[in-house]
């Protein structure tokens, strides 16, 4: 998000090309955990991610609520900017210049993050359920706002809302929940997606969510974060 911080200086007089801006960050955002060589950035370590049948990335290690948690704070940050009283014309306008480039960021990250929930594959009940806190709580922050939001805009964002609850309340029926598993001994991470799941090739899905450094030796006696099923 820090890169379009300059690209905004060279538009702020044009407040339809600052929008874009804004919106194509945040889309940078979203794009970054659909695009499997992309999503390898928002992690410390470095494993490699597979794609699920419908083409878009599966991943049981927190990157897209991590992403929607991103823009949480990116969405609210302009709550700490303090708007100075209207005593003058030029104060007036810049009141109402920072009330509106808050409502601004707050909608798109709101719609942002409501994307990402939505697009995202969830593998673990945990994982959606904290996207979706977060989801939720910006559309709350959108609506709930200094300035009065138009009948057209809070009829949108409360349709998006209960879209949005709705469609993780059906498919968290079918998630798995979160777990741990301690190894009593160091072993590859192929052998120990075996012994859990009967299949060695979740091993990816093991170390990314662990951010396992050296796939070849989990260390025994380290408590694994590890799906259910």
């Amino acid at each position: 998000m820090g890169d379009i911080a300059e690209e905004i200086t060279s538009v702020i007089r044009f407040p339809v090309n600052i929008v874009g801006l804004v919106l194509g960050g945040y889309n940078r955002i979203r794009n970054a955990v659909m695009r499997p060589v992309n999503a390898l950035d928002l992690y410390s370590g470095n494993s490699v991610l597979s794609l699920g049948g419908s083409g878009r990335l599966r991943t049981t290690a927190g990157t897209p609520a991590r992403a929607v948690r991103m823009l949480r704070e990116a969405g609210t940050a302009g709550d700490s900017v303090a708007v100075p009283l209207a005593g003058t014309p030029e104060s007036t306008q810049r009141a109402g210049n920072i009330l509106a480039a808050n409502q601004l960021n707050g909608r798109l990250a709101a719609t942002t993050a409501a994307r990402v929930v939505a697009e995202t594959d969830w593998l673990a009940r945990q994982d959606a359920d904290a996207a979706a806190q977060d989801a939720l709580a910006l559309i709350d922050h959108a609506l709930q706002t200094d300035e009065p939001v138009s009948d057209d805009v809070y009829n949108a964002l409360v349709a998006l809302r209960a879209a949005l609850s709705t469609d993780l309340r059906t498919r968290a029926l079918a998630m798995p929940n979160l777990t741990q598993y301690t190894p009593q001994a160091t072993l590859p991470a192929v052998v120990i997606a075996h012994r859990l799941y009967g299949d060695a090739t979740r091993a990816d899905e093991i170390c990314v969510r662990n951010n396992v450094r050296h796939p070849g030796a989990l260390r025994g006696g380290m408590a694994l974060e590890v799906l259910s099923e």
